[in-house]
């Protein structure tokens, strides 16, 4: 997925040999058609919405409801 954040690269060495360049990119620049991320995990909705609007034309969906995804200790009082 070309959408998706780069490496990050603090050597002028590693960047003169092309580090910073992903796999995606290569494959890429290679003449591979790209796929771009469908479902996402990691952000809560509203966080998501940005990403999905400006950079995958509304496309990009949640791989689950907000709020399914709580561990036990979300529950426990002395965590907030």
């Amino acid at each position: 997925d070309p959408q998706q954040l780069p490496a990050t690269v603090l050597s002028r060495a590693a960047e003169e040999r092309m580090y910073g360049r992903s796999l995606f990119e290569r494959l890429q620049a290679a003449g591979r058609e790209p796929n771009l991320l469908a479902v996402q995990y990691r952000m809560h909705p509203i966080i998501r919405e940005f990403p999905s609007v400006y950079f995958y034309g509304g496309r990009l969906e949640d791989g689950f409801p907000a709020g399914s995804k709580t561990v036990q200790w979300h529950r426990d009082v002395r965590f907030g």
